[in-house]
């Protein structure tokens, strides 16, 4: 046999142990799973986190704009008659380049007013709303709670056997300890996003001095 015909079989052992050997574990490991005398340990319950996803829309709050901050201030669009303004641009850099934030302020869900500054290319604005009506936001809200029986029977990759790392195997609700009747622990807020701010026609969109923003705003 020729030193190339070797290293061509080599090759090919290397392929066929690459190939088959995770297979050859997983079903190791599987008949281990079903053979398993009934005297020992069989499930490890373990529940994971239920996440609640939903959109909510809130009126943004005014921004009120004294003259001198006007005077001092630059437009886009136009200005009739006093500027009260319930979006405004901030100008900042990050990582040392010019960036342009979007300011809003709106009550969150447990009625605290919330000053966020968020970058321009992470919020769509649309000038879809009728002239003079109040700016809104659409806000993405996430919340999660223990998963609770009713979380599991929708979703019952929540409850689930942890005892092998490769073979994830779904558990009946009780196998976690979870019952029909159990009150579920109360949605917990994770985040609230703003995704989409709607202005009306022709808004005036101020670009506000940062000394206006408070600090507690997030960019």
């Amino acid at each position: 046999m020729t030193e190339k015909q070797k290293l061509e079989r080599e090759a090919i052992l290397w392929i066929f142990a690459a190939c088959f050997t995770p297979l050859f574990v997983a079903v190791i490991l599987l008949c281990f799973h079903v053979f398993l005398p009934p005297s020992a340990p069989r499930h490890a319950p373990q529940t994971d986190t239920a996440i609640q996803k939903t959109t909510r829309t809130t009126e943004l709050l005014q921004l009120q704009l004294s003259k001198e901050q006007v005077e001092s201030s630059s437009f886009e669009g136009r200005t009739d008659g006093s500027v009260l303004g319930n979006v405004g641009y901030v100008q900042g850099s990050s990582e040392g380049k010019p960036v342009t934030y979007i300011y809003l302020r709106y009550r969150a869900e447990n009625g605290d007013i919330i000053d966020r500054l968020i970058p321009r290319d992470q919020v769509r604005l649309r000038d879809d709303l009728a002239p003079n009506a109040p700016a809104t936001v659409e806000i993405n809200v996430v919340k999660k709670r223990e998963a609770s029986y009713e979380d599991i029977q929708k979703d019952p990759s929540l409850c689930y056997d942890a005892h092998y790392e490769f073979i994830r195997d779904n558990l009946p609700a009780e196998e976690c300890g979870k019952h029909p009747g159990d009150t579920p622990d109360e949605w917990q807020l994770d985040s609230e996003t703003p995704t989409v701010v709607h202005v009306p026609k022709n808004s005036v969109i101020v670009t506000i001095n940062p000394n206006m923003v408070p600090d507690g705003a997030k960019k």
